[in-house]
C-alpha cells in the first residue's frame, strides 16, 4: 500500500502525469481542460450522495470522479443469477446500494455472497438510475485488519484536501508534510531574564 502523494507510484492526487491535476484527454471543444480523476478515489458514502451530477458525470468538488472506493459494513445482501446486491453502510449517510455482477460462464470466479455484518472495501463505478445512486462494483472484499477502516478515512481526508486545492497551489506531492514558516511579529519581546 503506497502513499497517494508519491509521484513514483505512477499517479496519485498530484499533478504527476496521469494524476488528478491532469486535464482529461480532449474529445471535442467542450471537454478541453476539465479536471478528471484518473485513479480510484477514496470516498465516503456521504460524498458520493452529495456529488454534483451532470448527465453521467459526477463531481466531488471541482474534480470529476468515476472510480471510487468506500469502506463500510454490509447491512443486507440479495443474490440473483446475474448479480449480488449489497447495502454497504459507512455511517456517513444512508447505506449505499452496491451491485456486483456475477460471471456465470467462468466457474473459477468466486461468486460467493459476503454475509451481513462484515466490514468490506468496495471498489467500483458510481452510477445513477432513476435518481438512485449506486456503485457497480468490480471488487468487494472483506476487511482483514480493522486498521484498514482508519487508513481509508485518512485517505479520504487527504484526497479531499489535495483535490480541493487550486491547481496553482499544488507544488509538491507531499504538500501535507511540508513545514509552514510563518512570519513572527515582535511585540514587546524581552529576554526571559528580565522577568525575574
Amino acid at each position: 500500500m503506497g502513499s497517494y502523494g508519491e509521484a513514483s507510484m505512477g499517479g496519485g492526487y498530484t499533478q504527476s502525469p496521469g494524476g488528478f491535476g491532469s486535464p482529461a484527454a480532449s474529445q471535442g471543444g467542450e471537454k478541453k481542460g476539465r479536471s478528471r480523476a484518473q485513479q480510484i478515489v477514496p470516498c465516503t458514502v456521504s460524498q458520493l450522495m452529495s456529488a454534483a451530477q451532470a448527465e453521467d458525470v459526477f463531481r466531488v468538488g471541482e474534480v470529476e470522479v468515476a472510480q471510487v472506493t468506500i469502506v463500510g459494513i454490509i447491512r443486507s445482501t440479495d443474490k440473483s443469477m446475474t448479480n449480488i446486491q449489497y447495502k454497504v453502510d459507512d455511517m456517513t449517510a444512508a447505506p449505499m446500494d452496491v451491485k456486483q455482477w456475477v460471471d456465470t460462464e467462468d466457474p473459477s470466479v468466486d461468486s460467493s455472497v459476503i454475509p451481513p455484518d462484515t466490514y468490506v472495501k468496495v471498489s467500483g463505478n458510481l452510477r445513477s438510475f432513476q435518481n438512485n445512486r449506486s456503485l457497480v462494483a468490480f471488487s468487494v472484499r472483506p476487511i482483514e485488519d480493522m486498521n484498514e477502516i482508519t487508513s481509508h478515512m485518512l485517505e479520504v481526508v487527504q484526497a479531499h484536501m489535495l483535490l480541493s486545492k487550486p491547481q496553482a497551489m499544488v507544488r509538491s506531492p507531499l504538500l501535507i508534510h511540508e513545514p509552514v514558516l510563518l512570519p513572527v511579529q515582535q511585540q514587546n519581546c524581552r529576554p526571559m531574564s528580565s522577568y525575574t
